[in-house]
C-alpha cells in the first residue's frame, strides 16, 4: 500500500443464510503481524416496498473502549 501499511482481514463464516443473512469474525493483522482483536460482522438483507435494506453490524461494542478506538482507521 503506497505511502501506508498493509493491512490483512483473516475470519470466519459463523452463519451463512441465504440470501438473508451471514456473520463472520473478523481479525486484523498489520504487516508486523500484529493480530487485532476478535470481533463479529452480521450482513442481514430484508426486502422492503422492492427494494433490498442492508443492515449491517460490527460488534465493536464488544471491544474493550480503548481497542474499539483503533479497530476503525478514522474517514
Amino acid at each position: 500500500m503506497a505511502g501506508g501499511e498493509a493491512w490483512t482481514n483473516i475470519g470466519e463464516i459463523l452463519v451463512y443464510d441465504a440470501p438473508r443473512r451471514m456473520a463472520f469474525t473478523l481479525r486484523t493483522k498489520t504487516s508486523d503481524g500484529t493480530l487485532g482483536p476478535v470481533t463479529t460482522v452480521t450482513i442481514t438483507l430484508v426486502a422492503v416496498a422492492g427494494r433490498t435494506r442492508v443492515t449491517l453490524e460490527h460488534g465493536l461494542t464488544n471491544l474493550p473502549a480503548e481497542a474499539a478506538r483503533g479497530a476503525v482507521p478514522q474517514l
